[in-house]
């Protein structure tokens, strides 16, 4: 599995789910900016999620 992490995860658990998905850390791999070291952002729009229960 490779995931470009270079632009922020768009999707509630996006990340978590791409994740988990590889049964053997050796085939993960995963794309990031430098200057972001080992972080990404996990961008939420609360409008979007306010009637839903």
């Amino acid at each position: 599995i490779k995931l470009d992490l270079r632009t922020p995860v768009f999707i509630y658990k996006q990340l978590y789910v791409s994740v988990s998905q590889t049964s053997n850390v050796n085939s993960l791999s995963i794309l990031l900016f430098i200057k972001n070291k080992s972080r990404t952002f996990n961008i939420v729009f609360p409008e979007v999620l306010i009637n839903i229960r």
